[in-house]
């Protein structure tokens, strides 16, 4: 295999990490405008899979209400759910513009790793915090969790390629 192929290869596996990346990120941003729209509004969201695990030893309930009304669905009085809008925004505007300046096709990967590795941790703490602490679990708040999972694999991955690529 020829240095060009090699890097065409590489090239093509960014671009599909990019893609999926991207797709990943559309998904966690619709759940964060659902579970926004609901904290705005003042509604509660729907929660797929509720139960009631109130005095069962060591069960866990899944209620998102109970979850969305705690203290740990706001930072600094902010709700959660508008910091997941605005990190998969961001993680969203870096990926479709990495193409377009200097600045981005040079650093966008480390941009996203570093946006996708906070988010990463700050779901882990909250995730945390339902299952340990408040003892419930928010459907919404999970998915939203596993979306930033993936996209921080996608992104550690995208920059583990991008170290490895031949310097030309």
């Amino acid at each position: 295999m020829t240095t060009t192929s090699k890097i065409g290869s590489a090239s093509q596996a960014r671009d599909w990490l990019r893609w999926a990346g991207i797709v990943l990120a559309v998904l966690g941003l619709a759940v964060a405008v659902y579970m926004s729209y609901a904290e705005l509004s003042g509604q509660e969201t729907s929660c797929p899979g509720a139960t009631d695990a109130a005095g069962a030893a060591g069960a866990v309930a899944v209620d998102c209400g109970f979850v969305q009304n705690s203290i740990y669905a706001k930072v600094l009085g902010i709700p959660v759910a508008i910091v997941g809008v605005v990190g998969y925004l961001a993680i969203l505007g870096v990926w479709l513009l990495e193409d377009r300046t200097a600045f981005l096709r040079e650093y966008s990967y480390l941009l996203v790793f570093g946006m996708a590795l906070f988010g990463f941790l700050f779901e882990a703490y909250l995730t945390y915090a339902e299952l340990f602490i408040m003892y419930t679990v928010c459907s919404w708040c999970l998915t939203t969790a596993l979306f930033i999972t993936l996209v921080f694999v996608v992104s550690t991955a995208r920059l583990v390629q991008h170290f490895r690529q031949p310097i030309t």
